[in-house]
């Protein structure tokens, strides 16, 4: 099972050969893993202490959100990624928060080590993404 670091970008669905996910790690590491996106988060949220329904739940009292929460991975270590469609999308990609510089170019995301992918979800949407993200983080962390 792969383990969700600090280290990690991005998990992406794969739908080719044996490989069920795309993990991104900073500084252009690309591992292709028999998990779905879905069970690595699910699997990074129980070694943390708590189920994904959980910390979506605790999420959704704490925000508000309902759909399309981001999720809290590993406080401690600031760890917190987002949806950028429904949790239930066999298409659906995670973003990790700190890792994310921009996406300001429609159709592509720009990490903060400079590697970019490629994506069909909205500039504004992966924004509106990042300010919920950073919303449940003030719940979540002390940021202050």
């Amino acid at each position: 099972m792969y383990q969700i670091t600090t280290s990690t970008q991005a998990i992406e669905p794969c739908f080719e050969g044996e490989a069920k996910a795309v993990v991104r790690e900073e500084g252009g590491a690309v591992y292709f893993v028999k998990q779905t996106p879905a069970a690595i988060i699910s699997h990074a949220c129980l070694e943390n202490g708590s189920s994904l329904k959980g910390r979506g739940d605790a999420v959704k009292h704490l925000t508000g959100f309902i759909r399309r929460k981001p999720i809290p991975i590993d406080e401690k270590r600031r760890i917190f990624a987002f949806p950028i469609h429904s949790q239930r999308s066999p298409d659906n990609v995670w973003l990790f928060y700190f890792h994310v510089r921009s996406a300001k170019t429609e159709g592509l995301i720009e990490f903060r080590d400079h590697s970019t992918m490629p994506t069909e979800v909205s500039a504004y949407s992966i924004q509106q993404q990042l300010l919920r993200t950073s919303h449940c983080m003030s719940h979540f962390t002390d940021i202050g």
